[in-house]
C-alpha cells in the first residue's frame, strides 16, 4: 500500500485471522463427554462464556498455553429499580454459573490450578430508594479455587447496618476500611 501503517495494520489483520481459524479448529477437534454434559446444562450467557473458557482450558496443551487470564461480564447490576427480584434472579444465574463451570473444571483435573475472582467498577448503598439500591463504594466480591484456602473474610464487616454510622458516608454508601484489592 505504499504505506507503513496500512502494511502494519494488514499484517496485524491477517495473524489475527490466521489465530483464530487455528483456534476455531483446535475447538472443532475438542472432544469431552463432560464438556457434552455441561453444554447441555448451559442456561445464561455467562455460563456460556465460563463454558467457552473451560474449553480454552481444556486445550491448554495445544496451545502451549502456560498461564491464561480470561475475563467474563454479566451486566444487570445497575439496579435502582427492581431489586427485591433482580437481585434473586441475578445471584441464582451467577450461582449455576460457577457451580457448572467448577464441575467442568473438577472434571478436567485443573480444579486446584484455576482461581475465579469477581470485580466491580462500583457497590451499592445499603438505603433503599424505594425500588432499588443507588451507586456505593463498597461490595462483596468472591473468590473460587481448589487451590484456594477459603472460608476467611479479608476485611471487617460493618458492626452495625445503621445508616449514619462511621463508614457511611451518607445514605448508605459504605466506604470500605480496606480495598479489595
Amino acid at each position: 500500500h505504499k504505506n507503513v501503517y496500512s502494511d502494519s495494520y494488514g499484517q496485524e489483520l491477517h495473524a489475527a485471522i490466521e489465530s483464530s481459524e487455528d483456534l476455531g479448529k483446535l475447538l472443532d477437534g475438542l472432544k469431552s463427554e463432560s464438556l457434552v454434559k455441561y453444554k447441555a446444562s448451559l442456561r445464561s450467557m455467562l455460563s456460556h462464556q465460563l463454558y467457552q473458557v473451560s474449553r480454552l482450558i481444556a486445550l491448554r496443551g495445544q496451545r502451549k498455553a502456560e498461564r491464561d487470564f480470561f475475563f467474563v461480564s454479566r451486566g444487570g447490576w445497575d439496579m435502582h429499580s427492581g431489586l427485591v427480584d433482580g437481585l434473586n434472579d441475578a445471584l441464582a444465574e451467577v450461582d449455576d454459573a460457577i457451580a457448572g463451570f467448577v464441575g467442568e473444571l473438577k472434571a478436567q483435573g485443573v480444579f486446584d490450578s484455576v482461581v475465579l475472582a469477581t470485580s466491580s467498577d462500583f457497590g451499592r448503598t445499603l438505603s433503599f430508594n424505594g425500588r432499588g439500591t443507588d451507586h456505593g463504594w463498597s461490595g462483596n466480591h468472591i473468590v473460587v479455587g481448589g487451590g484456594i484456602n477459603g472460608g476467611q473474610i479479608y476485611n471487617d464487616f460493618l458492626k452495625s447496618y445503621e445508616l449514619g454510622g462511621t463508614y457511611d458516608a451518607g445514605r448508605g454508601r459504605v466506604i470500605p476500611e480496606y480495598p479489595w484489592e
